[in-house]
């Protein structure tokens, strides 16, 4: 997905720059670029779709005047987007199944997740942050010093309406809807212009500020991941006591309600896998979207992705981990705990190895 998103901009770009090549040319090159597209991510896909449609139709109707002339006319320049989409139809075999699709118009977790665009460890400098990139958006749109690019303001409107339209799960993909925050929070960005009425004094200061500001994220986000590298890393020293190919379930023990710090120890249980060839029961299987498959009947219901998301402690209806560790089944003999706040005693587990919260269990002996 991220790296999608990156080749995202770079193929819009390129897309505006051959407006004035051969059309030929252009076709034969987005071809290829929506096929390795389709290939990094769907969602990059659709996105590269939203805004090279939306440049084409803007630039369509100011040739032809009409609506519906210019969206005729954008049809042959857009149909090599739609290669990858015909090779799967025409070559590969359709899916066994699909995911699950839910969480139509939840407009309050999508307001919310709209001020966690930016969310990392320090909630006043990440909503800040938002609000300084919302202000500069709404007041691109007043004064007479700015232009602005339709076909990147078409493209952020009907980003914006897919991220109202759009379930939260999606054929079983989680944040489909948040997905499209971002890229809709880019294209009003990159639709902002200056015209040469703008003061050369206030271009300047808005360069240097925009400087400072991407500048001061990248500090920012370089710190604090330096930070939870460290925590990571002191966090898997446990699996130095993990026997290979061991029988292994782990949680995430989190605290209720969830601090603004952006969690990422909730598929570290991957490293067991990479480097113990352990059971990993954070691992998502989504029928027809990728080759993997998870078949461990031995880890009964945490045999599948979610199973590894736990409390501390009782919230919401839901049990704590303390609970979940007795459902276990006795086929798996260990269990890894990575805890938010000082770890706790299990009665049917012993701790057999411990790096700070991170516990490494092995099921004690039945007497």
């Amino acid at each position: 997905y991220t790296l999608a998103l990156g080749l995202l901009w770079c193929s819009v770009a390129l897309w505006i720059a051959m407006n004035d090549s051969p059309a030929r040319r252009r076709w034969a090159v987005f071809a290829l670029i929506a096929t390795v597209m389709w290939v990094c991510h769907l969602v990059g896909w659709a996105l590269l779709c939203i805004a090279a449609g939306s440049q084409e139709f803007i630039r369509q109707r100011e040739r032809n005047g009409g609506l519906i002339p210019a969206a005729i006319a954008s049809i042959g320049p857009l149909s090599c987007l739609l290669i990858p989409w015909l090779a799967k139809i025409l070559i590969f075999q359709s899916s066994a199944g699909t995911g699950e699709t839910s969480g139509f118009f939840l407009m309050f977790h999508k307001f919310d997740e709209v001020s966690q665009v930016l969310a990392d460890r320090w909630y006043p400098f990440d909503v800040a942050s938002v609000v300084f990139v919302g202000a500069l958006i709404v007041a691109s749109w007043l004064p007479r010093w700015t232009r602005l690019n339709r076909g990147m303001m078409l493209a952020a409107v009907i980003t914006a309406a897919c991220v109202v339209v759009v379930p939260q799960r999606l054929l079983g993909s989680f944040f489909a809807d948040q997905r499209l925050i971002e890229p809709t929070l880019l294209f009003a960005l990159l639709a902002i212009g200056l015209s040469s009425r703008c003061p050369a004094r206030l271009c300047h200061a808005l360069f240097v500020a925009a400087l400072l500001f991407a500048g001061g994220r990248l500090a920012g986000n370089a710190v604090s991941l330096s930070q939870l590298g460290g925590q990571s890393a002191e966090d898997l020293q446990v699996l130095e006591a993990l026997p290979r190919n061991a029988q292994l379930v782990t949680f995430r023990a989190i605290v209720c309600p969830l601090p603004w710090t952006f969690d990422r120890w909730t598929h570290l249980a991957g490293y067991a896998l990479e480097r113990r060839h352990a059971f990993s029961n954070d691992q998502w299987d989504v029928p027809g979207a990728q080759l993997l498959r998870v078949h461990n009947p031995a880890a009964g219901p945490f045999e599948v992705d979610e199973s590894q998301l736990g409390y501390e402690a009782p919230c919401n209806g839901k049990a704590s981990v303390l609970t979940e560790a007795d459902r276990v089944p006795a086929s798996i003999p260990y269990l890894w705990i990575i805890w938010s706040g000082a770890p706790q005693p299990l009665s049917q587990w012993q701790p057999l190895a411990r790096r700070g919260r991170s516990v490494l269990y092995r099921r004690r002996a039945p007497i």
